[in-house]
């Protein structure tokens, strides 16, 4: 069945299951293809799994959007050269999704460098040079901890969260209009990879993450109209090479993913996997060598790991109960 093409009637009786993405540049997806060792190369294409993308920024510009739910395939992360969690997620979930009265969809809304802590005043240090992004990328600081009055929808304190919100009105809207019902349309879970630009700052990231994890539970279920304050979220740990394999460094990452445990074991819906073991760098003869896309992103055979993890817990988490 082509997904996209069939008729109104058809539509009205497919059960879609739909799996959010966000995060910050290894949700995004800076995985670079040419990298990839030929053998390791996924040149599917997955027709059973759907994907819309939306990365609009601060700044106006459009980036790499694809509203259309084509099939999943290589090349859909930031730029069309680049691959994130998507395409291992995809691969994962094809089968289970191979009849024609039920189908999955990916959603994304990410962009790289972001943060959940950052807000306005700025710090110093992100307005120089280099740093200028999050005026152009915004944060995922929750909207219930915004003070000051500030309205601007593009300012940079809760630009994302504000974005994703209006991503996932925009895509069930589309959906709605396309023919499925809302009664087929099953949203199964959050797959979150972010923290990263965060990773200094365990105790305030504790804070903040359950109340931005309600905000969009909150947000879907009134786009819905169906409760989804439970909705399960899909927690990859940040690599404990991020950055650098400085045994400091490790140190420092070691103990945000820990807290990332923490948020689980304080929220039954939550599930880490674990992708801190999928190495950014080595630490070789006293010097930290890249062995990742760069020291920041992952290769594209660990993306690819780490997507399909990203599938089959967000699958088998989200289906405990029959659809």
């Amino acid at each position: 069945m082509d997904f996209w093409n069939i008729s109104r009637e058809q539509a009205q009786n497919t059960k879609l299951d739909i799996y959010l993405l966000a995060g910050q540049s290894n949700a995004c997806g800076t995985s670079k293809i040419e990298m990839a060792p030929e053998e390791a190369r996924d040149r599917n294409v997955y027709e059973n799994v759907r994907y819309y993308h939306d990365r609009t920024n601060t700044d106006g510009e459009i980036r790499c959007c694809m509203k259309d739910f084509r099939p999943v395939q290589e090349g859909q992360g930031f730029c069309e050269d680049r691959i994130g969690p998507e395409l291992g997620m995809a691969r994962s979930m094809s089968k289970r999704y191979a009849t024609d009265d039920r189908k999955a969809a990916i959603v994304k809304c990410a962009a790289g460098g972001t943060s959940l802590r950052h807000h306005e005043p700025l710090p110093e240090t992100l307005k120089e040079a280099g740093r200028a992004r999050f005026y152009q990328r915004g944060s995922w600081y929750p909207s219930v901890m915004e003070t000051g009055g500030n309205t601007d929808p593009n300012r940079p304190t809760g630009f994302l969260t504000r974005k994703f919100k209006t991503v996932i009105a925009e895509s069930y809207a589309l959906l709605l209009a396309h023919g499925f019902r809302p009664e087929n349309i099953r949203y199964c879970a959050l797959c979150w990879m972010q923290g990263e630009e965060d990773r200094l700052h365990p105790d305030t990231y504790e804070q903040l993450f359950p109340l931005f994890a309600a905000e969009i539970r909150d947000a879907l279920s009134e786009t819905t109209g169906c409760d989804y304050r439970k909705l399960p979220i899909i927690m990859g740990e940040i690599s404990e090479t991020f950055g650098s394999a400085n045994p400091e460094t490790v140190q420092k990452n070691r103990a945000f993913i820990a807290m990332q445990h923490e948020l689980a074991k304080h929220d039954p819906t939550i599930t880490v996997i674990h992708t801190a073991e999928f190495e950014l760098n080595r630490w070789e003869n006293d010097e930290s060598i890249p062995v990742g896309t760069d020291n920041a992103h992952w290769s594209y055979t660990d993306m690819l790991a780490i997507g399909e993890m990203f599938g089959d817990a967000a699958y088998d988490g989200s289906h405990a109960e029959s659809f």
